[in-house]
């Protein structure tokens, strides 16, 4: 898909040993924006779905870019992962693209 403001995004998930993990993430556009957004949905799996456990936005206004992180403690035995969103608002042009994480399993 082509965008006409949204130039790129991604999502990243690092264990830190001991049930902590960050979760982080950017979106980036060509130009300044009126509101640049990033979502992160911290994911785990279970009996072969995908469930949504936490949800964290960040926005910047007439910006081009806009990152954001969380240190989080999770459940062991589990696969996670993060869905993001990256949004752009511009006028009457809103876009938005996804970018998921590999799985990554905390023991």
């Amino acid at each position: 898909m082509t965008y006409q403001t949204l130039s790129g995004g991604s999502s990243q998930l690092s264990d830190n040993g001991n049930g902590k993990i960050t979760i982080s993430g950017y979106t980036s556009t060509y130009s300044p924006v009126s509101q640049i957004g990033l979502t992160l949905h911290l994911q785990y799996l279970s009996n072969g779905n995908w469930y949504t456990l936490q949800s964290y936005d960040c926005t910047s206004s007439n910006a081009s870019y806009v990152s954001g992180g969380q240190n989080l403690g999770v459940s062991s035995g589990y696969y996670y992962r993060v869905f993001a969103e990256h949004t752009a608002y511009n006028g009457s042009t809103y876009e938005t693209g996804y970018s998921y994480t590999e799985a990554v399993y905390i023991p």
